[in-house]
């Protein structure tokens, strides 16, 4: 794909938003999404105040906007995180027992789940979905919290491993499919939010 690459000057693709440069891939434009991505989808968080508290129309066009391959930007690849991060009405995790036995993704049947979903009634098949957490449940860390680093146990291995696949299956179960997780959102990284060294 690198051999494939070429830079051209990106064009205004919604309400005269700039959005960055883009590539050609096989003849076709693939816009370095990075930056406007993290910028639009929170200015679409906050334009819509989440999807139960927004005005229908409203909701559809920023979806459109957004997802719509033919008249938005077609956004193909989205995140979703696993449990609570630094975006989050407030701090969940989707376990705090050390069997799993209280596992819930119910905090995200509220508003990520019904957002998802109306994203893939825009964007179909298109829409490349993979999630990664901010921080481990705090049982499973060196710091003993979600928030502020700490390092994921090693005796904690498994138990994490098994808490991503109920994560992807509680998902399949509500007609999601993710394709792709990663281990951790900023690796290494020290925050003061939800995050793991």
């Amino acid at each position: 794909v690198s051999r494939a690459l070429q830079k051209e000057k990106a064009q205004p693709l919604i309400d005269g938003i700039q959005v960055g440069e883009a590539y050609i891939v096989q003849g076709q434009p693939v816009y370095n999404r990075f930056e406007q991505e993290m910028t639009l989808s929170v200015n679409a968080v906050v334009k819509t105040k989440l999807p139960q508290r927004t005005d229908k129309a409203e909701k559809k066009r920023v979806l459109r906007d957004f997802f719509d391959p033919k008249r938005g930007m077609g956004y193909g690849f989205c995140r979703i995180p696993m449990g609570s991060c630094d975006f989050a009405l407030a701090p969940y995790s989707l376990s705090e027992k050390k069997d799993l036995s209280d596992f819930s993704i119910a905090q995200d049947r509220k508003y990520i789940i019904p957002m998802v979903k109306d994203a893939l009634a825009v964007a179909g098949d298109s829409l490349f979905l993979f999630a990664s957490p901010w921080s481990p449940p705090s049982f499973m860390k060196s710091n003993e919290e979600r928030l502020h680093g700490g390092k994921l146990l090693p005796k904690y291995r498994k138990t994490y491993a098994d808490l991503f696949v109920k994560f992807l299956r509680a998902y399949r179960d509500e007609g999601i499919a993710i394709r792709a997780v990663t281990v951790q959102n900023e690796p290494k990284a020290l925050q003061t939010w939800e995050s793991c060294e």
